[in-house]
């Protein structure tokens, strides 16, 4: 199948591709950086080390981030990149703000020495997606997309649209193909020791009761092989879900966000699950399908009560305001 014909390009072109699952996405990878930001001071994240004896790390490429530009004052660099995030996050004028969030994602992990791969990834998703956010006209991404706009991309926006696509899909694949074949090449995942290691060491692993229930559970080899090895099944398996219908898709995408949220738990990188829970999003949610969140019936109809408990008493305002004015002027008349 050619996925370039011109019937394709044109089908892509016209499908309604702005939706929230881009603006979920870009939210969820602009909340990594920014929590990051928010929670760590400058001193934190940019140490002299044996690495970068001259922090922040200023090289040919990375002396135009935003802090290279700032190095005498990264307080200044960091609430600057403070507002850019959270112009993303309130979803206004995302054509706008595409290269923006690009730059300062590209600025801090080029930059800083306290980096993780969620730092690199987010880099690499917020470049790619630039070019169809330059082609977002909403006011803001998490409006409906106007009826009928994406008809004019025609088949040059098409082909953009399908590049895009399939380039994002591709990269968040192979991250996981790359990861389980790594794995197979390390001794401690081959023999199937790997997780408790991890998961017990002192400095990244678990704490408190958590590391004491893993030890427990763990005291039996045939579960800790059996767990090691299934992350690299797990790993495998996400990466063949690039080849799957869009049905099966979702059920690949809940197990990867907990599988995730486990590695936040143990290891706490929550930088590092919100850029793979917004990589997961790109490479399994098909961005023209919104996402439809269901709340529960219970919270559903309790919205309903006081939304309506609320409308029946402006209604009621309004009404004896309208009785008050007609007796004011009833009176006047008289």
């Amino acid at each position: 199948m050619n996925i370039f014909s011109q019937e394709n390009l044109l089908k892509w072109g016209g499908r309604p591709y702005w939706t929230n699952v881009l603006a979920l996405a870009r939210t969820v990878l602009a909340t990594g950086t920014l929590i990051t930001l928010l929670f760590n001071a400058p001193g934190t994240l940019f140490k002299e080390s044996l690495v970068a004896e001259v922090v922040p790390m200023c090289n040919a490429v990375s002396q135009y981030g935003i802090w290279c530009i700032f190095n005498t004052d990264l307080e200044i660099a960091r609430w600057l990149s403070v507002l850019v995030l959270l112009w993303v996050i309130s979803g206004w004028f995302p054509r706008y703000s595409a290269i923006p969030h690009w730059w300062i994602a590209f600025s801090y992990s080029t930059s800083a020495t306290m980096v993780d791969g969620g730092d690199q990834i987010t880099t690499l998703l917020t470049l790619f997606i630039i070019p169809v956010c330059l082609m977002d006209t909403r006011k803001n991404h998490w409006h409906v997309p106007t009826p009928g706009r994406e008809s004019t991309l025609g088949q040059m926006g098409g082909l953009l649209v399908t590049l895009t696509y399939w380039t994002v899909r591709i990269q968040v694949a192979l991250i996981y193909f790359e990861a389980a074949i790594g794995k197979m090449f390390v001794e401690d995942w081959v023999n199937g020791t790997a997780l408790y290691y991890w998961f017990t060491h002192p400095t990244f692993g678990a704490d408190g009761w958590l590391r004491d229930m893993i030890i427990t559970a763990f005291s039996n080899g045939t579960v800790v092989a059996f767990a090691t090895w299934g992350v690299i099944l797990f790993e495998v398996l996400m990466f063949m879900a690039l080849f799957l219908d869009v049905k099966k898709r979702k059920y690949f995408l809940i197990a990867g966000v907990f599988f995730h949220m486990g590695i936040i738990m143990v290891h706490g990188l929550v930088s590092f699950f919100c850029a793979m829970t917004a990589a997961l999003i790109l490479y399994l949610q098909p961005w023209h399908m919104p996402v439809q969140a269901q709340l529960p019936a219970w919270s559903r109809q309790l919205w309903h009560s006081v939304s309506g408990g609320l409308s029946g008493l402006f209604t009621r305002s309004s009404a004896q305001e309208e009785q008050t004015i007609l007796q004011a002027k009833e009176s006047s008349m008289d």
